[in-house]
């Protein structure tokens, strides 16, 4: 399942309809990523977030509609580096109104 990057429909739905207040918010830490990118780095963020409570990690895929609504109820997100120096989920949390960790 390839998530549809830049679809501004379900990215501003989500927006108006699954971005909790932060004083609502539920997860303190959400993490959903693929170690298969930039792996070494990855495992490693993955290893200490695990270590966290209230952590939130999804080790399989699923829709994009409900990572963002995850995301929306996120306080941070882990958005370790990917294939290059920026990556598509650290705006996703801006988005959403969560705080991404790089």
């Amino acid at each position: 399942m390839r998530w549809p990057h830049g679809n501004l429909d379900k990215l501003t739905s989500a927006m108006k309809n699954d971005r909790k207040p932060w004083s609502q918010r539920t997860i303190l830490l959400y993490v959903n990523f693929d170690v298969g990118t930039n792996g070494a780095e990855r495992k490693k963020a993955l290893s200490q977030a695990s270590t966290i409570q209230n952590t939130q990690i999804m080790k399989n895929r699923i829709p994009f509609e409900t990572y963002l609504q995850h995301a929306g109820n996120a306080k941070f997100i882990l958005s370790p580096r990917g294939n290059g120096l920026d990556c598509h989920r650290t705006w996703e949390a801006f988005l959403m109104g969560a705080v991404p960790i790089v």
